[in-house]
């Protein structure tokens, strides 16, 4: 990271892709299933199993939370629910303590939206 002085005499920050990605890692908007696997986490701690399929599937197991404290364990999960929903995922099943999500297919594959004549 540098700080350039441009040729009206503005000062800029140059940064390089790899710095930037590294802060985007960190940051967690950054990664794909890493930052989804950070955010679900994040939400809830203690969250077991978090893993995010290529068919855009998520899936993680809360047992452990639920047994502890019922009551906080739904709270993060309406938390995770709702920052998921945001990224376009719908809750599909909710059974033997594991929540289940999948990718909204229309954000998923924008041209399928495009009309052809």
């Amino acid at each position: 990271m540098k700080l350039v002085k441009t040729a009206s005499g503005k000062r800029k920050i140059k940064i390089s892709k790899s710095e930037w990605a590294s802060i985007g890692k960190t940051a967690g908007w950054l990664g794909g299933e890493q930052s989804l696997t950070t955010v679900i986490q994040k939400l809830a701690p203690g969250v077991e199993n978090v893993q995010v399929f290529q068919d855009g599937m998520i899936e993680f197991d809360y047992n452990t939370l639920w047994s502890q404290d019922p009551q906080a364990t739904k709270q993060m999960l309406d938390k995770v629910q709702a920052e998921l929903m945001k990224q376009g995922y719908r809750p599909v099943s909710q059974s033997g303590g594991k929540m289940k999500y999948q990718k909204n297919q229309q954000q998923a594959d924008p041209t399928s939206q495009i009309k052809r004549t």
